[in-house]
């Protein structure tokens, strides 16, 4: 996504120069909060095989793939299970 590391490229030489409080970022408008949020997620996704998975973590995924492998588990989608809560409930 090129805008997205244009935004990050743009935003680090920004820090680098000087430092930006929370403060200054909470008076941005919201179509900048909303450029630098994209290019904050560009940058974690770049990284995210970095970020160390604990094992019971792998061990739970595992267990509950198995569930659902062996039909003792199903896989819902979100939009199930909000349609499922008693705030989302249609009368």
């Amino acid at each position: 996504m090129v805008f997205a590391e244009e935004v990050v490229s743009s935003w680090a030489e920004a820090f680098a120069m000087c430092a930006v409080s929370i403060a200054e970022l909470k008076q941005l408008p919201l179509a900048e909060k909303l450029q630098i949020i994209e290019a904050i997620w560009e940058d974690l996704r770049a990284q995210a095989e970095r970020v160390p998975v604990p094992q019971w973590h792998r061990d739970l995924l595992d267990e509950r793939r198995k569930g659902v492998a062996e039909g003792r588990e199903e896989i819902l989608d979100w939009d199930s299970i909000k349609d499922s809560l008693p705030s989302h409930r249609k009368a």
